[in-house]
């Protein structure tokens, strides 16, 4: 089962140019490069199709792969692992919601329009709860029509008071409502899997990131990892994981020993 967190950009091609690429855009680079490393993905017209973007006579992996965010990167990690279950990480959703939830305490109380007053704060809070429930129950329609109305409600408080929570939330949540629609396809019924045992959440895997790999960058440690070294452990590290190790140092030494030959029934 792969749990995965997948980006909610529109598909849009980026092409290399001599501005240096952003961040993200040198992940995905590293993401396609990795794919093409391990043989996952090879012919330049296979790259064409995932990213939409790779023209004839292009080379098959490399930090030079045209990049694109979005839809094409989902396409990407199905390609890799169809058979695989791809799923929205709860903990993605639910720490959004969290910001939400905190940014909603700080709306006043009440706003008025031009004939009345009427409550803000605590409808907001309200609805935001059942969005989060929506959610873990996995009903997405319900929960786009919840979005809906709070985007509703924050632009009519915008447009009247000129709050500045206001218009912050609304912001946020309009990035929701996109986060959530664009990936309605990988959103399960988090509360029967968590019942069932199943994995709902990668957080433990961020969490070792944090605690192992971040402090192995950090300068006042004496016995640094560089960038490029820590990508070269981590693709031995998902060799041996693979049960490709051995054959790949067979490879690169060919008097290595001999590969074992499988016993007779």
């Amino acid at each position: 089962m792969c749990i995965t967190s997948v980006s909610t950009a529109r598909k849009t091609a980026v092409r290399v140019s001599a501005a240096p690429p952003s961040r993200t855009t040198r992940v995905r680079w590293r993401l396609a490069s990795c794919a093409c490393a391990r043989g996952s993905v090879s012919p330049p017209s296979t790259i064409a199709s995932l990213t939409g973007s790779a023209t004839s006579g292009s080379k098959p992996c490399g930090p030079w792969i045209q990049a694109v965010t979005g839809d094409t990167v989902r396409d990407l990690q199905l390609y890799l692992n169809p058979h695989a279950e791809h799923l929205l990480d709860w903990f993605h959703v639910a720490m959004r919601l969290t910001v939400l939830q905190q940014t909603a305490k700080g709306l006043p109380e009440q706003t008025r329009d031009e004939e009345q007053d009427y409550p803000l704060r605590e409808p907001v809070v309200r609805e935001l709860e059942r969005l989060k429930w929506f959610l873990w129950h996995g009903n997405v329609y319900k929960a786009l029509q919840v979005v809906q109305s709070v985007e509703m409600d924050l632009d009519a408080a915008v447009a009247t008071s000129g709050h500045g929570t206001a218009r912050k939330l609304l912001k946020a949540v309009e990035e929701f409502h996109t986060y959530i629609a664009n990936n309605q396809g990988f959103i399960p019924n988090y509360g029967e899997r968590y019942r069932a045992g199943e994995r709902i959440s990668t957080g433990f895997v961020e969490s070792t990131v944090n605690q192992v790999i971040s402090k192995r960058f950090c300068k006042k440690q004496q016995m640094a990892w560089t960038p490029r070294g820590a990508h070269l452990l981590l693709q031995i590290r998902t060799r041996v994981l693979n049960g490709d190790w051995e054959t790949t140092f067979r490879e690169w030494y060919p008097g290595f020993r001999a590969a074992p030959q499988p016993m007779a029934a």
